[in-house]
């Protein structure tokens, strides 16, 4: 029997995985990103797209459980960042669905979906952020 190192395994998997993201099959991704950390656990790209495959599936506390764990990890993760952002917004986090997207592009500024969802969340609660003087366009 062929013992195959864990390094390889992970790669398997996460490559499988990356493959099925391509080909929005998110549930199959989730599936090999997890068993990618399930040998190689604490990669920070695999929490990191393992993240957005959740987020895909509506299954925003885990999305943002991993992605946080991903900024925890390493905090110049924009892609990170903004899958913080994204779940946080989906489970009706508005500070800090806004702080995480403010991060990612502080990291990435021409990061295009953090823009985005922090225009969509930022027109949202308008009169709330004004309320705490928080500029929207900065």
């Amino acid at each position: 029997m062929t013992h195959i190192p864990p390094f390889e395994t992970a790669k398997r998997h996460f490559l499988d995985g990356m493959a099925a993201i391509e080909r929005g099959e998110f549930a199959a991704a989730e599936e090999h990103l997890q068993a990618s950390l399930g040998a190689l656990p604490g990669r920070i790209s695999t929490l990191t797209n393992l993240a957005a495959a959740q987020i895909k599936l509506r299954k925003y506390e885990e999305a943002r459980a991993n992605a946080s764990v991903s900024v925890e990890l390493d905090a110049e993760n924009a892609l990170g960042w903004m899958n913080v952002g994204i779940a946080s917004m989906y489970l009706g986090h508005h500070e800090a669905s806004l702080n995480a997207f403010d991060r990612a592009l502080e990291l990435q500024p021409g990061l295009a979906e953090a823009l985005t969802n922090k225009g969509a969340r930022s027109e949202e609660h308008t009169s709330e952020l004004q309320s705490r003087q928080y500029l929207v366009c900065r």
